[in-house]
């Protein structure tokens, strides 16, 4: 993702809302989650399914993208 660019700030690997996020985008309320091949564990899934949740308790967009689609 070439946010940069596009100049659209952003922030990678960050703490937030008790989690730890890929790539939040605050000015548009959107977190990116990459998610690599542990998600398909049923429990991280759990784990991934209560933090979306919190996420967009607190009013973010949350997109999920897998890494091997990432060039």
């Amino acid at each position: 993702m070439e946010l940069w660019r596009r100049d659209i700030r952003h922030v990678t690997n960050v703490y937030f809302e008790g989690y730890n996020v890929d790539i939040l985008i605050p000015d548009s309320m959107i977190v990116v989650e990459v998610d690599g091949l542990q998600h398909y564990q049923e429990r991280i899934q759990e784990k991934d399914m209560r933090k979306i949740e919190t996420l967009r308790e607190a009013g973010y967009d949350v997109f999920r993208i897998q890494a091997a689609d990432i060039r």
